[in-house]
């Protein structure tokens, strides 16, 4: 697909922005390996960590034309709805799955101001995120590492320890926001969620979240701070055959 047709393709996602952004930033961050379009839904296909299936669709009979062209070797899904999930198994047992909650923060809401020092991550502190990471069978060190050089990413340091972060995953989301313990209720969390949202409202994307359901503390942080709720989603890989 040539970078005409990709542009032209972004703007129509972009018409659903905040079910879209995901996709879209993963097809804007290189790595595609396949683009496919049935009436409006959409699926891309890429690789980051490993090869992803992202797709957009409100239509289940379009669904299925795009799923009819899955090889056995795709098995691994990235922020589907959950109406999608049977269609895309295909009669697969799933060998794990990861709900989550999307959640945006409309154009226009405001941010208060970054109370406090915050700098910036880089690559040598791959390691340190993902050691005290919730989510380690999910992630990688590599994983980790690219998604600080490709930015953007924030950090509050104690002297040379780095003591919470947060920053933008292979899709463009906030994600990995973590503040080590022994360093809880300074206000670190806030903080680093204020200036990554505001660091992604300078470069002119939309700031947005994934959420596990029953994290009430990250929940409340988003809330307010303006983010709405935007849908359920799952990451998901199937079982061989």
């Amino acid at each position: 697909m040539g970078q005409e047709a990709i542009d032209e393709l972004l703007e129509f996602l972009r018409r659903d922005e905040p079910r879209n952004v995901g996709i879209a930033n993963f097809l804007q961050n290189g790595g595609m390996l396949g683009v496919r379009r049935v009436g409006n839904s959409v699926h891309v296909r890429g690789r980051s960590d490993f090869v992803w299936n992202f797709f957009s669709s409100e239509n289940e009979d379009e669904l299925r034309r795009l799923v009819e062209r899955l090889g056995d070797d795709d098995d691994r899904f990235a922020a589907v709805e959950d109406w999608m999930v049977p269609l895309l198994a295909r009669g697969r047992a799933v060998a794990w799955t990861l709900p989550m909650v999307r959640f945006a923060l409309p154009h226009g809401t405001g941010l208060p101001a970054i109370d406090g020092e915050v700098g910036g991550l880089d690559a040598d502190d791959a390691r340190h995120i993902y050691e005290h990471s919730k989510y380690q069978q999910y992630i990688s060190v590599e994983y980790t590492r690219d998604c600080i050089l490709r930015g953007p990413g924030v950090a509050i340091r104690d002297g040379n320890l780095l003591v919470a972060w947060a920053m933008t995953q292979d899709d463009g989301a906030m994600g990995f926001l973590q503040v080590l313990d022994g360093y809880q209720r300074r206000g670190y969390g806030r903080r680093a969620t204020i200036a990554l949202a505001s660091e992604l409202r300078r470069l002119g994307r939309l700031p947005f979240a994934y959420v596990a359901e029953d994290n009430r503390n990250s929940i409340g942080l988003l809330a307010s701070l303006g983010f709405v709720r935007d849908r359920r989603v799952q990451w998901l890989q199937l079982a061989a055959r």
